[in-house]
């Protein structure tokens, strides 16, 4: 699935490490945001050290506490992830996220490809940059804007502040799930960048999916291409989510599928009682493998809906796997923010009295969308003849 980026230095950065619904304001006012100021501060800084380097005045030195941004010839194999020649080499970051899991555990992933979320990628290089140089950026970050959220301003501003050092630059990064980067996001990403003129920045996203309600607009790319194409869902499943889309029309899949089936209950306890039969059925007169299906909860608090189906024995010595996306042999039980840009052949998507077909229609767009062949609607039995 690799094969295509052999030689080329890429990060893949999937979604947020960690998700808080926060509104932004446009991108466009991110030139005045403190990445925004940080930027032109270095690229100012670095074209006057240029200057200096190229006309010597005196003994006219820079200012010792400055961070000089990276030189050239600190740099190896141009055209590659480019490191700093003096430093060891840089191990990926950790991965908390299934998908950044999946992709590296793929036997043909190119060494030159980094795999990691956002906010992974701002702490590792924060570590990194501790680690070699005994330099705090969070902390230089929190002094220059104290009490703003660490999440969406101290860590983007702490990954800007890392291109000052010669860490990794990219030939081309790939962002999935854009919807959810807010606006400080972009330019420590496109500082990251090996070129401003020959690198590139590809941004996947489906403005349907901002269950986070961020900003709703990009960097200056160009006309997207649009993908109009449903390459995930059967037919009865597409029908059902599209209720909840909007935007360019996308067109319905060929594959047929099974019809869409409902688990209704009075209370939770009783619809926690049918989904634990759906599953059942699915698990031991269908035959679905555990690792093909996923429950969905919509319901708040999740830990009580955990709970209730934890003390549910399964048939055929399945398990119940709560946010445990690597267990063997499980049935999958998770949220749908969580889940969101992943899927299941089956999925069981219950609590759904919680959600306001209004108000929380990317949230049932995201949820109906996951499954690939198979869906049961979980609710009462208004809730569920309404979405089906």
């Amino acid at each position: 699935m690799f094969e295509q980026l052999r030689n080329v230095e890429v990060a893949l950065l999937l979604r947020p490490g960690v998700h808080r619904a926060r509104e932004t304001v446009c991108l466009r006012k991110a030139r005045t945001s403190p990445v925004g100021r940080l930027a032109r501060a270095m690229r100012r800084q670095a074209r006057a050290q240029s200057t200096l380097r190229r006309h010597p005045v005196g003994d006219l030195a820079l200012d010792p506490n400055d961070h000089p941004a990276p030189r050239d010839d600190d740099h190896i194999a141009v055209g590659r992830r480019a490191a700093c020649s003096r430093w060891p080499d840089l191990a990926d970051p950790p991965a908390d996220d299934s998908r950044v899991r999946y992709l590296k555990r793929q036997p043909d992933r190119p060494a030159e490809l980094l795999v990691t979320n956002f906010h992974q990628s701002c702490e590792w290089r924060v570590a990194l940059v501790r680690q070699m140089m005994g330099r705090d950026l969070f902390a230089e970050a929190a002094k220059a804007y104290p009490g703003q959220d660490r999440f969406d301003v101290l860590a983007p501003y702490a990954l800007a502040l890392s291109t000052e050092h010669s860490l990794d630059r990219f030939d081309a990064i790939i962002v999935d799930e854009g919807q959810n980067f807010g606006e400080e996001y972009w330019l420590p990403l496109e500082m990251m960048l090996q070129s401003e003129l020959q690198s590139m920045l590809y941004v996947f996203y489906d403005p349907n999916q901002s269950i986070y309600k961020r900003v709703d607009s990009f960097p200056n790319l160009g006309d997207p291409f649009l993908l109009l194409t449903n390459c995930r869902n059967a037919r009865e499943i597409h029908a059902a989510a599209y209720v909840y889309f909007r935007r360019d029309e996308t067109d319905p899949p060929a594959l047929i599928g099974i019809p869409l089936k409902s688990s209704s209950g009075d209370t939770p306890e009783e619809q926690c009682q049918r989904l634990h039969e759906r599953i059942a059925q699915l698990v031991s007169v269908d035959r679905v493998q555990p690792k093909d299906s996923a429950v969905l909860i919509a319901g708040t608090p999740k830990a009580r809906y955990y709970s209730m189906l934890r003390a549910m024995t399964l048939p055929c010595s399945a398990k119940w796997a709560v946010e445990d996306h690597e267990a063997e042999g499980a049935i999958l039980v998770d949220t749908i923010s969580r889940f969101k840009g992943l899927e299941r052949a089956v999925v069981v998507f219950g609590a759904l009295d919680t959600l306001n077909p209004n108000g929380d229609r990317e949230l049932l767009y995201v949820g109906i969308s996951r499954a690939k062949s198979r869906l049961t609607l979980g609710g009462t039995e208004a809730t569920c003849h309404s979405l089906m």
